[in-house]
């Protein structure tokens, strides 16, 4: 079974996850980073006056400010997300 989850964090940034890799737009280019091998979390830090949002990954991360009204909604993906790449990580072979 697939599941697709997506969620807008502003106006211009989306998130999804299809349950196998996660897929951030609204940058200069779309990034995609696998599941259970990039292993991807969302941490969010309150700021006086913006949300931010970070994207970690294996390999790097992606930061950007998150719309006020649209915090909730992006915690929830995250706490999806990390059940996704758990999920994603028994499910996925060992590497040769």
């Amino acid at each position: 079974m697939v599941t697709y989850d997506e969620v807008w964090a502003d106006d211009t940034t989306l998130l999804c996850n299809d349950g196998h890799v996660l897929e951030l737009f609204g940058f200069t280019d779309a990034h995609r980073d696998h599941l259970a091998m990039h292993r991807p979390r969302i941490e969010i830090e309150e700021r006086k006056r913006s949300t931010k949002v970070v994207v970690k990954t294996t390999r790097g991360s992606h930061t950007f400010d998150a719309d006020p009204a649209q915090v909730d909604a992006v915690r929830a993906f995250a706490t999806r997300l990390d059940e996704a790449v758990a999920l994603a990580i028994t499910r996925t072979p060992p590497r040769p």
